[in-house]
């Protein structure tokens, strides 16, 4: 019975070890993260991203989408995505351009602090993984389909490439369909 009475004070201890300092980290950054978000600090965020997300090929609005995710975590950015009215819903290729954004660059605050403690300047993890983010939105940009006299072309950023196969055309088709068709 000793035995098993010491496995679990050594496991407590450990967890307390462990845990503290994340606590010491996390508490602080979630107060002053909600302060900033109760004050307006992340419409303002919303409001400067939002041309950046049109460059993606996304709504403006999703600028707001992108900074609740960057102050909060994903599950933030998901309820403001969901509590958005969308004039037009979004494509399957818009969704995975803000499903990249979101994943990239999401909890900043406490991340960075994190990866700070680990020995990583806090601004270059930020640049790192805000230009991260971009790239990854910029790479899959949504392509547009048109249907020309010698086949099927797609559209990257407005300029026109050589024909593509009957299955990629149908797949890009198709990616650029509303989320609701699926």
């Amino acid at each position: 019975m000793h035995h098993i009475s010491q496995f679990f004070r050594e496991l407590f201890d450990e967890i307390v070890a462990v845990s503290w300092p994340l606590f010491k980290l996390m508490v602080p950054v979630i107060v002053i993260v909600k302060i900033l978000e109760e004050l307006g600090g992340v419409a303002l965020l919303g409001e400067f991203l939002g041309p950046l997300m049109a460059l993606l090929g996304l709504p403006e609005g999703m600028g707001l989408v992108w900074a609740a995710t960057i102050a909060t975590n994903i599950y933030g950015g998901m309820i403001v995505l969901y509590s958005l009215p969308l004039d037009t819903p979004l494509s399957i290729a818009q969704m995975t351009v803000l499903s990249g954004l979101l994943l990239m660059a999401h909890g900043l605050p406490i991340e960075t602090k994190i990866a700070q403690l680990a020995g990583m300047r806090m601004r270059a993890a930020i640049v790192i993984r805000m230009l991260g983010a971009f790239a990854l939105g910029v790479l899959p940009r949504p392509y547009e389909c048109s249907q020309s006299a010698n086949g099927p072309k797609f559209v990257f950023a407005n300029a026109r490439f050589a024909v593509v196969p009957h299955t990629f055309h149908a797949f890009l088709a198709h990616a650029n369909g509303p989320l609701h068709e699926l």
